[in-house]
């Protein structure tokens, strides 16, 4: 099944695993009839597959948690999400920041931030507000006190000198102190205004805050995915065997 997803991935994308028909602005696919009927028959194939492998995994993880009481508290930390949304709406996007807020709200996967299970915004302007390079354990020289590139946005909001668009790299190599500096990377954070907090947010290379924050901002219903406020909805539709289906995701405990 996996290799089916490779071949979506090639039809429309070339190269898998890094595509080498995707240009700014669009694609070097000639997007034929037989390209989309090719990609569809897969589609439908995984679709049918997703129908019978989500309940599979309930079904497992249950077992799990039955089997091995506290297996549930495994990787229990705090809820620190950030989510640059994904999916534009065209009928709203222009890629203006200025108007960036108003079609970031509008994307089909909702941006946001989750401190300790609350939705403290959606709005991408205040999210890009908000995130910070700090120096950490890095074999860096502090840029503090250096002349700005930014000091406004588009907006007229004030840009922090820890902001990436003001970000000067002056390597240090020095000797590793694991009390000290021991890295060459660098530490994002994401300043939470009200507490005055750098949080180490969990971006998420997979769909766990795209999920999270989609369910709690409640915002897109496409039809066939639903957001409610504490769960996001996915209606499948008819396959070869299978009938229509819905499922949902709902926000952890």
């Amino acid at each position: 099944m996996s290799r089916l997803t490779r071949e979506m991935f090639c039809l429309m994308e070339g190269r898998h695993v890094h595509p080498s028909t995707l240009y700014p602005g669009g694609v070097g696919t000639v997007a034929t009839v037989q390209l989309f009927t090719d990609y569809l028959v897969r589609l439908m194939k995984y679709v049918e597959f997703m129908k019978r492998v989500v309940p599979l995994h309930d079904d497992l993880f249950d077992f799990f948690y039955e089997a091995l009481p506290g297996y549930e508290e495994v990787g229990r930390r705090r809820v620190l999400l950030g989510c640059w949304g994904s999916f534009q709406n065209p009928d709203v996007c222009d890629f203006r920041y200025e108007t960036m807020g108003e079609w970031g709200k509008s994307m089909y996967v909702t941006p946001g931030i989750v401190v300790d299970g609350e939705l403290i915004t959606t709005d991408l302007v205040d999210i890009n507000l908000g995130i910070r390079i700090l120096l950490g354990s890095s074999f860096y020289e502090d840029w503090e006190g250096a002349d700005l590139f930014v000091t406004k946005d588009p907006l007229g909001n004030p840009i922090d000198a820890r902001h990436p668009w003001n970000q000067i790299t002056r390597p240090k190599p020095q000797k590793r102190d694991l009390a000290g500096k021991y890295t060459w990377v660098m530490s994002p954070r994401w300043l939470d205004r009200r507490t005055g907090s750098h949080l180490a947010l969990d971006t998420g290379g997979g769909p766990l805050a795209r999920l999270w924050v989609t369910a709690l901002a409640g915002k897109v219903d496409i039809g066939y995915v639903k957001s409610t406020g504490k769960s996001v909805k996915i209606r499948l539709p008819r396959t070869a065997s299978l009938p229509e289906t819905e499922m949902k995701w709902t926000i952890p405990k």
